[in-house]
């Protein structure tokens, strides 16, 4: 099999040759001392490209996916001149208002702009232009020449964050949960708002990908170790319908290509609910959940979602390579079987994962036979 038909016989609930790979996606790459120390252990040269700045994550690396035979490939919405600002304390201000302060290496969130915020003062918020030209700049032809020049399966990588993130983000998580029982008319507003931008930043992405995308990506950190961070009815009414309008707009640009969601925790009580939506895949699958146990989410939505993520960052890529060969094996054995499943860290490989593991994980991959 090529990489894309690899990818996409698992997409579908297919059988494929092998599990595919892969690697840089949404929230699944890694954190930049991570990605510079792989390199060495791998002897790569040439500097890798960065495609965004001010982020705990900044490089893509082809040269890595070479390296390790990462079945995909991703193009990305670009940033336009100046749409973030930098800060004598190392601090970002980025095109939504958010500003990030560095904290023991990584940049933290700081500051909700809208804490305050009136429903009047959402109008007047300066939201983000999603008609910039320079932001697909380039991106028709790229994303033309890696889907028919390569056999790679091309991805479009999410081009910002999602409804809850954005909306905590803005108003502060407290309060934005505070709002959804105390002032439920801002919430909404607030979320139609993060609606709207994000409706047209995708609508002019895949206007320039669509036609040549095999996946897209969208992201939510809708939940926690123990489940959905507010309450699944609230999500259903605020949140999931946003993902409804979003996905459907998504499937009009780009009709052939299956739709990612990252979202980190237990999703149990609401993955019905992402199904419905027109999510197909769900990402990162993690690992070691009570209320989410690979077999349980295999047997209940494994014939509607194909999972992706699932190898223990937090655990088993900070341990030995037997712990790392023996997590991939797990997870292709309860993940895997009947297709449906693309191997995958759990989330961004941080600076204190062995290269050496990395390397392991995807030779493991590799190697690691349907059960």
């Amino acid at each position: 099999m090529t990489h894309r038909e690899r990818f996409l016989a698992a997409v579908h609930h297919q059988v494929p040759d092998r599990v595919p790979l892969d690697l840089m996606g949404t929230a699944g790459g890694l954190v930049d001392e991570a990605l510079f120390a792989l390199r060495d252990y791998l002897g790569l040269e040439d500097h890798p490209r960065r495609f965004r700045t001010g982020e705990n994550v900044n490089y893509y690396d082809e040269q890595i996916l070479d390296a390790l035979d990462i079945d995909t490939r991703r193009v990305w919405l670009r940033q336009p001149p100046h749409a973030k600002r930098y800060h004598g304390d190392g601090s970002v201000t980025d095109e939504w208002g958010l500003r990030r302060i560095p904290v023991g290496g990584y940049m933290q969130m700081a500051d909700p702009p809208l804490a305050e915020a009136t429903a009047a003062d959402l109008a007047r918020y300066p939201w983000p232009d999603a008609h910039h030209p320079a932001r697909v700049e380039g991106l028709a032809e790229e994303a033309a020449r890696l889907c028919q020049e390569t056999d790679y399966a091309v991805v479009a990588r999410a081009p910002c964050a999602g409804f809850l993130d954005i909306a905590c983000w803005l108003r502060g998580t407290e309060r934005f949960m505070q709002d959804l029982i105390l002032d439920p008319e801002f919430a909404r507003r607030l979320v139609g708002c993060i609606l709207d931008t994000e409706l047209a930043l995708f609508e002019a992405f895949l206007k320039a990908v669509g036609p040549n995308v095999q996946m897209v990506e969208t992201m939510d950190d809708m939940a926690a170790n123990n489940g959905p961070l507010v309450s699944p009815a609230h999500l259903r009414e605020f949140i999931l319908p946003a993902h409804r309008e979003l996905n459907a707009l998504i499937k009009s640009l780009a009709p052939e290509a299956a739709i990612f969601l990252h979202s980190d925790g237990d999703l149990m009580a609401i993955m019905g609910d992402l199904s419905e939506c027109g999510v197909d895949v769900t990402s990162p699958t993690q690992p070691n959940l009570e209320g989410m146990p690979f077999e349980r989410l295999k047997a209940e939505f494994g014939d509607r979602i194909c999972f992706h993520g699932g190898v223990d960052s937090q655990g088993a890529l900070r341990g030995t390579l037997d712990d790392v060969e023996a997590d991939v094996r797990r997870c292709v054995r309860d993940l895997g079987r009947d297709g449906g499943y693309i191997v995958a860290p759990c989330n961004h490989l941080q600076a204190d994962v062995p290269p050496a593991n990395v390397v392991q994980l995807y030779q493991a991959a590799r190697e690691q036979a349907y059960e």
